[in-house]
């Protein structure tokens, strides 16, 4: 199966080294899209409609909470490296993300890594998103 991915802002093309030489995938970046401070529903759009986008690859978590995933339209991948894993982009990327590539990716958020699973994770995470946002981030912004 081909994938087209797009890799969000932040994210190098080149972690499409990673990942294991049986994909048959190909990737573009936002900046090459030319789709750079794209709020994270207008890139959605942008990449739903673009006929080389099957998949999002993003490390920005706050798209979690902004966007409904009911209405997601297309897969998003959102790497979540947890340093006291010892996970990295790259390892995330020959592993996790290899694995959900060899399937048939529904339109959902697919969180990779490790991803908070308690309470208290989960409100540092929502007191971070608020500190982003009241520095005069937008609450759509990607990043």
């Amino acid at each position: 199966m081909m994938e087209q991915i797009l890799f969000d802002e932040h994210l190098s093309r080149r972690l499409l080294r990673y990942l294991p030489v049986d994909l048959d995938v190909t990737a573009t970046t936002v900046r090459r899209k030319g789709w750079l401070s794209q709020r994270n529903g207008e890139l959605l759009r942008l990449a739903a409609q673009a006929p080389d986008v099957d998949v999002l690859i993003t490390a920005d978590k706050a798209m979690l909470t902004q966007q409904n995933e009911r209405t997601l339209p297309l897969p998003v991948i959102v790497l979540a490296p947890s340093r006291r894993h010892n996970e990295t982009r790259a390892s995330l990327m020959s592993g996790h993300v290899a694995d959900l590539l060899r399937q048939d990716l529904d339109n959902r958020f697919y969180v990779v890594g490790q991803a908070p699973t308690t309470e208290r994770e989960f409100k540092r995470i929502g007191k971070l998103l608020k500190r982003g946002s009241a520095r005069g981030k937008g609450s759509d912004r990607g990043h």
